[in-house]
């Protein structure tokens, strides 16, 4: 399911802790205010605690994030604004302080660090407004200063940690793709792989029996043993190497291509015409003949069969395959340097 606002999300093991870590705070600071006898921190934490719960439940038994995450987010800032404005008794300030890192955590950087400073310019200003018209915060004693001061420590070490996860994930995530990289690419040929190759044509040939029809071109190097055993396999992987990078600049990106196996190669095509597809093959051949590559005074002259199938024929992705090989060897048999369509 794909979360709408993807930039504003954390993750949902990250929500369901915050929801879990306010939800038992809240009812923890709810049952102190109520045998205190303190009736608006009791009603305002009972509040919060429903807002909690419904934000919870449409994490977790609707599969709304988003939802869920902006209630919770909403319910925390409007609860932190009513205590500054309206409350400061001490329960509520104790909460406030638990709640601070909640939002910042619940927030990507920068918008937690925006939150915040606004959260902070508006603060002080009521606080020491209340201050001078004779209303004392009271927060175990500790004048309005002071709690100010160890709210900014709350929130500079929040961010800090929420900014260190957050390169954190980023490193991971780099590492993640660098790996998935290396899976599905072909070191010689810096070409993707048979493996992510095959994985692809799977996916596509589903989307082939919804009217999605597309072509593959598998191309050998004809000779390529002779080419090994003459100048060495180093010379052999640099032909490799060179007509990888060919097929890449000759093809669009719409192309998919990757080294099938040894000194073949497998082109996916985006249309399933007969006639596109050999207009293509025709291409790639003309443009491996027209290679030169020179090693110790001679120049090799390079040359490729290449077989043609597509989507529209075949049952099945082996099917297919078997299609394009066939006839590969057929063009094979014919002496190479032709294409052959299925």
């Amino acid at each position: 399911m794909v979360e709408p606002h993807p930039n504003k999300l954390v993750k949902s093991s990250i929500l369901h802790i915050a929801l879990i870590y306010q939800g038992i705070g809240v009812f923890a600071f709810f049952c102190l205010s109520y045998f205190r006898q303190e009736i608006p921190a009791t009603i305002f934490f009972m509040s919060l605690g429903c807002l909690i719960l419904l934000s919870f439940g449409l994490s977790k038994l609707f599969e709304f994030k988003y939802f869920s995450w902006l209630l919770l987010l909403v319910t925390l800032v409007l609860g932190i604004v009513y205590v500054i404005t309206i409350d400061r008794g001490s329960l509520s300030l104790v909460w406030l302080l638990t709640a601070l890192p909640v939002v910042i955590g619940i927030c990507r950087y920068p918008n937690n660090l925006y939150l915040t400073l606004g959260l902070f310019l508006v603060g002080p200003l009521i606080f020491f407004t209340s201050e001078s018209t004779g209303q004392s915060a009271h927060f175990l004693n500790i004048s309005a200063l002071q709690f100010l001061l160890i709210a900014t420590v709350v929130c500079g070490i929040s961010l800090a940690a929420n900014k260190a996860v957050i390169d954190h994930q980023a490193k991971i995530n780099q590492l993640s793709s660098a790996n998935n990289a290396l899976a599905f690419q072909d070191p010689l040929s810096g070409l993707y792989n048979r493996r992510y190759m095959e994985s692809h044509l799977s996916s596509r040939f589903l989307n082939a029996q919804q009217n999605e029809h597309f072509s593959i071109i598998i191309a050998d190097l004809d000779n390529f043993r002779s080419i090994n055993e003459l100048y060495g396999h180093n010379i052999g992987d640099d032909v490799i190497s060179q007509v990888g990078k060919l097929l890449e600049s000759t093809l669009e990106d719409t192309y998919i291509i990757a080294r099938w196996d040894g000194n073949a190669f497998i082109v996916l095509l985006p249309n399933h015409e007969e006639e596109a597809s050999r207009l293509i093959a025709e291409l790639l051949r003309k443009k491996v003949n027209r290679l030169k590559l020179k090693n110790q005074g001679d120049t090799l002259k390079l040359s490729i069969s290449l077989g043609t199938a597509s989507s529209v024929k075949c049952g099945d992705l082996n099917d297919l395959l078997s299609h394009a090989e066939n006839s590969l060897y057929q063009a094979k048999h014919m002496g190479g340097n032709i294409v052959i369509q299925s």
